[in-house]
């Protein structure tokens, strides 16, 4: 039987590349957001408004966060909710995320408030248990996402 002659002049995909080419892995690259991940709390004002929640959410499901926990309730101002997320990864990450929060319609205001201590604050009491649906986060003074916004 008679090769084709196509066959015969074609390199096969499946063949070893010459000896002069050496395969090498490309350079590792620098991604920003890469170092060592923890626990961030942020709080986001946003209007009350069927579908804000689902644009929050999958806003983090976009950039790989998994939401560890949520709260959402009504402000005393109306039309206004709050939410508080509580979200795992590097600073890097979290503030590129949180930047983008800003981008979606209805969210006021952006903050991270990850270094808010009232458990720890708390325990000095002599709590000897505590019992929550999710992050609670309370910001005194000037500190506080409301007076931020300056409804």
């Amino acid at each position: 039987m008679n090769p084709d002659p196509a066959a015969t002049t074609q390199p096969s995909l499946l063949a070893e590349p010459p000896a002069s080419v050496a395969h090498t892995a490309p350079p590792p690259r620098s991604i920003p957001g890469t170092g060592e991940a923890g626990r961030h709390i942020l709080v986001v004002l946003v209007m009350d408004k069927p579908g804000v929640l689902n644009r929050v959410a999958s806003l983090m499901r976009a950039r790989n966060f998994n939401i560890d926990s949520l709260a959402v309730s009504r402000t005393d101002k109306e039309h206004i909710s709050r939410m508080t997320l509580t979200l795992h990864g590097d600073d890097v990450a979290v503030e590129q995320a949180a930047k983008q929060l800003y981008r979606l319609i209805d969210v006021l205001k952006v903050q991270d408030v990850t270094a808010d201590s009232l458990v720890a604050l708390v325990r000095g009491y002599g709590i000897k248990e505590l019992v929550r649906t999710g992050a609670v986060v309370m910001l005194r003074g000037a500190g506080s996402i409301e007076e931020a916004l300056k409804l």
